[in-house]
């Protein structure tokens, strides 16, 4: 299954995030990420982001400008909702391909069914990277692998939907 578009959310009942995923036919899944995987998780994200710049003197800098740009971007997307009839399950792995211009993430459950892939470019990477980040911060998750540039822009007053 392909992702066109996900939203995340923290459900305190649940203590995990809520991922409810678009495919481009408009079908609606709802998988569910633990602490424990986002954890693994953010790192390779992160490093991803980090090879994307190769000014290493300006590139918290860099890396902070670039943030604030793809959080502005993602200010007038509308949430996906999923419904109680949404297919759901939890994900047991995370499967990553990338290359310098794309990273894909494949989202495996328990059965071989489960399965879904969501590719992001740069921008959508990084949208993607700060709703994580906001999405944690509501759950009071500690992660020590967020980026410095990713603490300061917390401290800015935001007042967009994390989706």
């Amino acid at each position: 299954m392909k992702l066109e578009k996900v939203t995340l959310s923290y459900i305190d009942e649940e203590d995990r995030i809520r991922l409810s995923a678009q495919t481009p036919e408009g079908d609606v899944a709802v998988l569910w990420l633990t602490q424990r995987l986002g954890n693994r998780l953010i790192p390779v994200l992160r490093d991803w982001l980090l090879k994307q710049v190769q000014d290493t003197a300006h590139a918290d800098v860099y890396h902070q400008f670039e943030q604030q740009a793809a959080q502005q971007a993602s200010a007038s997307e509308t949430a996906v909702v999923a419904s109680p009839h949404s297919h759901a399950w939890l994900i047991n792995r995370v499967d990553v391909s990338y290359s310098p211009t794309q990273m894909t993430l494949i989202f495996k459950g328990k059965e071989e069914a489960e399965s879904a892939q969501m590719t992001l470019v740069n921008t959508a990477m990084r949208q993607w990277f700060d709703i994580l980040y906001r999405v944690y911060q509501r759950a009071q998750w500690q992660s020590a692998d967020w980026p410095l540039w990713m603490h300061q822009l917390s401290n800015e007053p935001s007042l967009k939907v994390v989706h």
